[in-house]
């Protein structure tokens, strides 16, 4: 079964060199500038990799583009919206992100990469074996 990965779960992947497990996959199509802003972010602000690093890990995502399937919610909207009104509880400060993104997964059957129970998002925990490259 395919599962949505969100940007957090991506930058994992990439990080632990562990991109096969997004092939195949969901992505949503905002997740494209989401993981390309960490990225940015893990180079500029925070110096957690360097410049270079980051573009050669924003190269590896742009090939991995071809083996995921980008979902758009567009001409959706109003489902959207209308899912929010009746799932998301008011102290919910920001509740498009997460409704577009259940959405999506309970349209295509899909789990959240981002779910502790997520087999795929488990998986990234995991070192690689020893000699096994990724």
């Amino acid at each position: 079964m395919p599962y949505l990965f969100d940007a957090s779960s991506i930058i994992l992947a990439l990080k632990l060199r562990r991109i096969r497990l997004l092939a195949g996959n969901y992505i949503q199509h905002l997740t494209i500038y989401e993981v390309l802003n960490a990225l940015w972010k893990e180079a500029q602000l925070l110096k957690r990799i360097s410049r270079a690093e980051a573009t050669v890990l924003a190269e590896v995502f742009a090939r991995l583009l071809k083996y995921v399937e980008v979902l758009d919610v567009e001409w959706l909207e109003e489902e959207v919206l209308a899912m929010a009104m009746e799932w998301l509880p008011t102290s919910c400060s920001s509740a498009t992100p997460p409704t577009s993104s259940i959405w999506v997964a309970s349209s295509r059957a899909s789990p959240s990469a981002t779910s502790p129970l997520s087999v795929a998002h488990r998986g990234l925990h995991r070192p690689p074996p020893q000699g096994q490259k990724h």
